[in-house]
């Protein structure tokens, strides 16, 4: 039997091969905005100009740093401001992939919404959640 959520994604995914290889870039985060950056004592710096687009709702910054097991998602969500999650499921360790409205572990099937609380296990916990500081030109994720 499958739920509404496997059905729409078999269709976005018919959506998206039929449209062609144009649309795919390699891999998972394709299409997302993408900081390579450093970890400086025991926190990461962005620059706004390096993520303008975090000035609109939902929108999605994506942070590699070394010394990170996964990836590193920047948020704008209203209310709340720029947020920063691990894309590290808690289940077991997997990367979780964005999507607009959630944050999904392919591996076991774990959902998030965008403030990384759990939607649909098997995770029970939520995603980790890092501190971040928002100055006049950057936004500072402190990293314990």
């Amino acid at each position: 039997m499958s739920t509404r959520r496997n059905v729409l994604k078999y269709f976005a995914g018919a959506i998206i091969s039929s449209a062609g290889g144009s649309l795919l870039t390699t891999g998972c985060s394709a299409g997302l905005a993408t900081l390579h950056t450093k970890i400086r004592h025991n926190t990461i710096l962005v620059s706004k100009a390096e993520a303008p687009q975090l000035s609109a709702l939902n929108e999605i910054l994506l942070i590699y740093a070394a010394g990170l097991t996964t990836p590193i998602i920047l948020r704008s969500i209203e209310g709340q401001g720029v947020i920063a999650l691990s894309l590290e499921c808690t289940h077991r360790g997997c990367e979780v992939r964005p999507f607009p409205n959630s944050l999904e572990c392919t591996c076991h099937g774990s959902e998030f919404n965008t403030l990384g609380e759990v939607v649909e296990g098997p995770a029970i916990q939520p995603l980790k959640k890092f501190k971040v500081v928002e100055k006049t030109n950057s936004w500072t994720i402190e990293i314990p």
